[in-house]
């Protein structure tokens, strides 16, 4: 089988949040079963500290209409990491150096569907499958309907929440005069990107099971009659990771490597040593870790209307992220308070990320809403114990500790999203850790706990098959 994934972004060139782990574990895990792939996707600024001009290749070169005027586009040919690359070339979208949170990133990701299709239209007949992400490629189905080209197209929604809206006249003056399916019209003066592609695609994926329930029972997300119109084409499959990636075992980020075997007394090491490296208290405390984008969808505030409380519950915590300015000012602000309990790091580091995980004795995820997640997953396969909300991939992924189920539980979880549930939880956490062996039951099952991608990605090539079947 031969696959084109089409994403904004993906590993190892560069990675904003979990679509580009995403993108990049589930392709690597189709060519470990010899199906063959290629990612498409932007040339970026940030690529440049990956890449080898001497293997740089343009393949295919051609002109798009974009804001009615002719604009030459280069495909770029590159392998890295023993992935394909087609990476889209233009200096004015791309060359900058963040991925997102430009004005005109509506603009951008318009010009990259453009380019995506023009390619896909002159290289369709080679693909079984193209496989689509998020609101940045909804689009490009549409753009080839025109075209009378309808490959098998498979559209996963990461983030539901961001569905890319524009007006039918925004649109014109970026495409033209652009003949859209009427089915995807909303009899208003707009279209969604996200929904066009969920509407457009032969079959569409959420990244957990528990959220295609959420989406199609949940208001919130304003997809509820489009996803139930889909019918059986609409399916949750859970996301993975990377376990050479993620293996305390061979990591080469931590100091002392460990496995299920030993990993009370060496994760013991990785935590003193880490408290000492950020000036935390006495490393005897429970260790809370946090590895995520400081934001409201996090839960980051929940947290913070509790930490007066906590610091006086011998707790120790570190935070690795950033995000809303709001947040990150208040998290200073405990910082300051809290010197010898709280530490904040705003940043992202592979190598510090990895250091938490193997450090930290629980590892906070009590997000507001969570599609999937894959922070938890590498907690469990790290021994950190995950505290998480039951929404979205978190309730798919951990079994709560209610007393009872030692054998099978593997972190804590709460629903309703209040100080006082989670304060409930953080308590528990604590008795837990007093209770050794309860404790390093929970640590020990989370860490045989497979979250690998194989079972997903036996679900993906069956629903490939399905796609390619039903003609």
């Amino acid at each position: 089988m031969k696959i084109l994934m089409v994403s904004s972004e993906s590993n190892p060139l560069f990675k904003c949040g979990g679509l580009a782990d995403v993108v990049y574990s589930l392709s690597k895990k189709f060519i470990t079963y010899k199906q063959r792939v290629i990612i498409l996707t932007p040339f970026y600024k940030k690529i440049i500290r990956h890449f080898d001009e001497s293997k740089k290749e343009i393949f295919f070169q051609t002109n798009i209409n974009f804001k009615n005027k002719l604009i030459t586009v280069n495909y770029i040919k590159y392998i890295y990491d023993d992935i394909e690359f087609w990476l889209v070339e233009n200096d004015e979208y791309f060359n900058r150096d963040n991925i997102y949170g430009y004005e005109d990133d509506e603009e951008r990701f318009l010009f990259f569907s453009l380019a995506s299709a023009a390619l896909i239209s002159k290289k369709h007949v080679s693909f079984d499958i193209i496989h689509l992400h998020d609101w940045h490629t909804g689009l490009i189905p549409g753009i080839l309907f025109q075209e009378m080209i309808v490959p098998k197209f498979i559209y996963t929604i990461h983030n539901p929440l961001f569905k890319g809206n524009i007006s039918l006249q925004r649109l014109k003056e970026y495409y033209g005069e652009l003949e859209l399916p009427r089915k995807i019209k909303n009899n208003l003066d707009y279209i969604s990107m996200l929904e066009t592609g969920i509407i457009m695609s032969s079959k569409v994926s959420t990244v957990s099971p528990n959220h295609s329930i959420e989406l199609l029972r949940d208001e919130r997300y304003g997809l509820k009659e489009t996803l139930a119109n889909r019918g059986n084409d609409f399916v949750g499959i859970l996301n993975g990771i990377d376990v050479k990636e993620f293996n305390p075992n061979k990591d080469n980020y931590i100091t002392h490597n460990y496995c299920v075997d030993n990993v009370l007394c060496y994760k013991k090491e990785n935590k003193y040593e880490l408290c000492k490296k950020y000036n935390l208290s006495n490393p005897e405390y429970p260790l809370y870790g946090i590895v995520t984008r400081l934001t409201y969808q996090k839960g980051i505030p929940l947290i913070l209307d509790s930490l007066d409380e906590l610091v006086k519950m011998n707790c120790n915590f570190i935070f690795l992220g950033v995000g809303d300015k709001e947040i990150e000012n208040k998290l200073q602000e405990y910082q300051n308070r809290y010197n010898d309990k709280i530490r904040v790091i705003f940043s992202y580091s592979d190598e510090i990320a990895h250091q938490i995980y193997a450090s930290s004795d629980f590892f906070l995820m009590p997000s507001f809403y969570e599609p999937c997640g894959i922070g938890q997953m590498i907690a469990l396969r790290y021994g950190s114990i995950p505290i998480v909300r039951e929404v979205g991939g978190l309730k798919d992924t951990i079994v709560s500790f209610n007393g009872l189920n030692e054998d099978e539980a593997t972190g804590l979880s709460f629903y309703s999203y209040t100080k006082e549930a989670f304060l409930l939880a953080m308590n528990n956490s604590l008795e837990l850790y007093l209770n050794k062996r309860t404790f390093a039951k929970i640590v020990h099952n989370g860490m045989h706990q497979d979250n690998s991608w194989t079972k997903s990605y036996k679900e993906y090539l069956s629903l490939y098959n399905d796609a390619i079947l039903n003609r």
